[in-house]
């Protein structure tokens, strides 16, 4: 398979399974949420701290993880998006690639926490959804930069060749 046809496969596939999870976590109902981050919670309580945290350790702690869970996924959104970004043949379609890409990101997280007023338990927090497109961006951005150093670095070796 040309080099070129697997990067394009794996990334669909990488970019379907983060869309999938993102789905997936936000379709679940708020005691559904609330069991997992508490599990997630407890285990990285035993693990980091060694012991048992107070309620408010506990809750301040809950918080963090589930801002994390948005900041990991959406990171990772972003950064499997831009890779289509960098898919581009000349820069200015990879620069209309990559704010088109943005865009998407974006409304994808802003979908995601419209829809979740229609799941028992769950609201739409502006909070998340700011989180949510940052965190997106960030990962655009990160992946967009990572590919621009590399393409310098390979037009620089070849001249130097």
């Amino acid at each position: 398979m040309p080099k070129a046809k697997l990067l394009r496969v794996t990334n669909s596939l990488l970019t379907l399974m983060c869309l999938t999870l993102i789905v997936y976590y936000s379709t679940r109902d708020g005691e559904q949420t609330y069991r997992d981050s508490e599990k997630l919670t407890q285990l990285v309580s035993s693990v980091v701290y060694r012991r048992e945290l107070s309620a408010a350790e506990f809750a301040a702690l809950n918080i963090k993880l589930r801002e994390a869970a948005h900041v990991v996924l959406y990171g990772f959104l972003g950064t499997v998006s831009g890779l289509w970004a960098q898919i581009g043949k000349t820069h200015g379609s990879r620069v209309g690639l990559m704010a088109v890409t943005g865009v998407s990101c974006v409304m994808i997280g802003l979908t995601d926490e419209y829809l979740k007023q229609y799941v028992p338990g769950r609201h739409f927090h502006v909070n998340d959804f700011m989180l949510n497109s940052c965190s997106a961006l960030a990962g655009l951005f990160i992946c967009c930069t990572a590919c621009m150093v590399i393409r310098i670095l390979t037009q620089v070796a070849k001249r130097a060749k």
